[in-house]
């Protein structure tokens, strides 16, 4: 009995080892460069694409699921112009991209 417990638990020990995050995340916000105000709905992307998301009320966004590598991260929102930030994602954290977008057309 006391073998197949020990067993049993190596087995479990092993499967978690299988676990470990391969992939990473992208976070911030998006700011008004004027004032600091939050802006919301901004549209957040990267480039290669993985996926868009929309900022909340108070301007955080985060982009999760993002394999390791450099990106180049956009914000865009009505009213403002555009900017990018270039980032490297590492498996199992969370790279930070906040923007600070000037009004303009």
């Amino acid at each position: 009995m006391k073998k197949a417990i020990l067993i049993l638990s190596m087995v479990l020990l092993m499967a978690g080892c299988g676990t470990i995050t391969k992939t990473g995340n992208i976070e911030g916000k998006v700011l008004n460069k004027v004032n600091g105000s939050a802006i919301p709905n901004a549209v957040v992307w990267t480039a290669p694409p993985t996926s868009r998301v929309l900022t909340s009320a108070d301007g955080s966004y985060c982009i999760e699921g993002i394999e390791p590598g450099t990106y180049t991260v956009f914000a865009s929102a009505s009213g403002f112009h555009t900017d990018s930030i270039r980032i490297t994602v590492v498996a199992g954290k969370s790279a930070k991209a906040d923007f600070m977008l000037e009004p303009g057309p």
